[in-house]
């Protein structure tokens, strides 16, 4: 499973160095600056990777989003802030017991998650209609990485 959410230094899995780390150990890995640890699930979530075949720079993405926060420092420090909490809700939701109850919820933390990036100005046009196609059907997408392009997840219902 690969999942990528993009938060201020929580949780990474396409971060150089951690690619190793999810291949050898597999499943989840949390990470916080200098320390990377498998992170236990009760159910592990239904991912489909889409590539959107957009060329994207990383660190043009990156000093966009710092150049915005020099401007905006309380606003986009709020963004980062709610960001760093879906996060660890989306990491609570994997420990739940209640598969159903906690796939919705999941959903829902996928969506606004998805909203905040695009309000850093990290999404794509293309990143936003994946995330509108799978709206359509009843599911939730995000981009993946840095954004910009790359790669859309798309949170599948359990089985």
């Amino acid at each position: 499973m690969e999942v990528s959410l993009l938060t201020r230094g929580k949780l990474y899995v396409i971060l150089q160095g951690i690619d190793t780390t999810v291949i050898i150990e597999g499943g989840l890995i949390k990470y916080e600056p200098g320390n990377f640890e498998p992170f236990q699930i009760n159910h592990s979530p239904r991912i489909l990777l889409v590539e959107t075949h957009v060329e994207r720079s990383t660190a043009q993405l990156v000093e966009f989003v710092r150049c915005r926060r020099e401007r905006l420092t309380e606003i986009v420090d709020g963004v980062m802030s709610a960001l760093e909490k879906c996060v660890h809700k989306w990491l609570e939701l994997f420990q739940s017991e209640d598969l159903q109850d906690s796939y919705k919820q999941q959903r829902e933390v996928v969506e606004i998650n998805q909203h905040l990036l695009a309000s850093l100005g990290v999404s794509h046009a293309t990143l936003d209609a994946i995330v509108s196609a799978a709206s359509e059907v009843g599911l939730s997408a995000k981009l993946t990485g840095a954004g910009g392009g790359g790669c859309a997840m798309v949170l599948l219902p359990p089985r």
